[in-house]
Formats: structure tokens, sequence, C-alpha cells
């Protein structure tokens, strides 16, 4: 894994303000954490980011219009989606707009950017086929049945 990874996190609310101490439970001290609300804004950004987590929800747009935004200016940058209250309908169309996994309810995020981070890139996909929601983490699949029930159905 890449140390002092910079993480682009793209959300209404800062992740360190919120914790109220400024440190994030299971988050490594190396990765460097730059935060910007405004989805506009930060697929501007000049410096091109490790990994983007984009925080449900966003300013402006839809969470899939920012994901596909991402992976069509920066295609290798791995772009997880935070939403604890995710459906297995939203965690499907963020798959399919491109998020190479979804932190839902019960996924613990600090071990999702440690395994897409240790990712070597060209085994990051590119684009998901619209049929197979398989690029889903094992707590994706595990939360939610009817996605490995698409995955089977797939396959």
């Amino acid at each position: 894994m890449k140390s002092n990874a910079q993480i682009l996190w793209v959300g209404m609310e800062n992740p360190i303000e919120s914790t109220g101490d400024g440190h994030i439970p299971g988050w490594d001290d190396s990765w460097v954490l730059h935060w910007i609300a405004c989805p506009r804004k930060a697929l501007s950004a000049a410096r091109l980011p490790d990994l983007v987590v984009i925080d449900v929800p966003v300013m402006e747009t839809l969470v899939e219009d920012v994901i596909r935004q991402f992976r069509d200016s920066a295609p290798v940058v791995p772009v997880l989606v935070h939403n604890e209250f995710a459906t297995v309908a939203e965690v499907v169309s963020y798959v399919r707009a491109g998020a190479a996994d979804v932190a839902g309810p019960g996924s613990d995020l600090a071990d999702l950017i440690r395994q897409q981070l240790g990712k070597p890139l060209h085994k990051i996909p590119r684009k998901l086929p619209p049929a197979t929601p398989s690029g889903a983490s094992f707590s994706v699949r595990k939360s939610y049945p009817a996605v490995r029930h698409l995955e089977a159905a797939a396959g």
C-alpha cells in the first residue's frame, strides 16, 4: 500500500471535523485527506489523488453523475462511495456507474480504502458492464443478498 496516499473526500461534511478529536478511527496516520464539499470543485482539483471517496449526500448533483465524471476524467483513480444507509438498488447503481466499491451499512470504510490503495492500477476496472455488479466488495455482497443473487445470475 502506498504511504502518504492522497485521498480526496467529496461530501457535505468534513470527516475529520465531524469526529470531534480530529482522528478517524481505523484510518492510517499516513493518509493525507483533502476534503471538498462541492463535486464540481473536486473534479477540477489540480493534483490527481490516489483515491476518491464520495460521501453521500453530495451537493447539487446525483452521486452516479459524480462517479461517472471521476471515472471519465481519471479512470485509474478508484472511486469509493460511502453511504451508511444505502439500499441494494443504490449499491447496484453506484457500481454500475463505475464505483470501485461501496461502503454501505456494516462496512469498514478504512478497510475498503486499504484494499483499493493496495491494488495495482492496471487491475482497477475502468467501467463495469451494466448487468454485472461484481465490483462490489465482500462486505457489500455479504450485506446485500440481492447483490449476491445478481452476481450469480450474471455469472
